[in-house]
């Protein structure tokens, strides 16, 4: 059985990580209950691994037809569930075409 994160927060830099969850998070019991998790769109390998760790991924940045294919194949390799808030029409037809089996 995986060992899942309950919550956690993703991105390239530990210390901006820090700094946003210390800043919106003003509940010190939820506060520690949060994982900061590092992975760069551009590393198969930490993206990976990152996907393994998880049920569900919501991603929030792009461009996505810039950043995130990468994550998308993560998430399917790994069975985790990828949400995103991207208004990128196009983007979002590519991506099912060429992986919606």
């Amino acid at each position: 059985m995986k060992n899942y994160k309950r919550i956690a927060i993703a991105g390239r830099d530990r210390k901006k990580l820090e700094e946003i969850k210390n800043k919106y998070l003003t509940n010190k019991e939820l506060l520690n209950k949060i994982d900061i998790v590092i992975a760069s769109s551009n590393n198969d390998k930490e993206l990976d691994k990152m996907c393994s760790e998880t049920k569900v991924l919501l991603t929030t940045v792009g461009p996505y037809k810039l950043y995130s294919e990468p994550l998308v194949r993560a998430c399917i390799s790994n069975h985790t569930i990828y949400v995103d808030i991207t208004g990128e029409t196009n983007w979002v037809e590519k991506m099912r075409r060429k992986y919606s089996e």
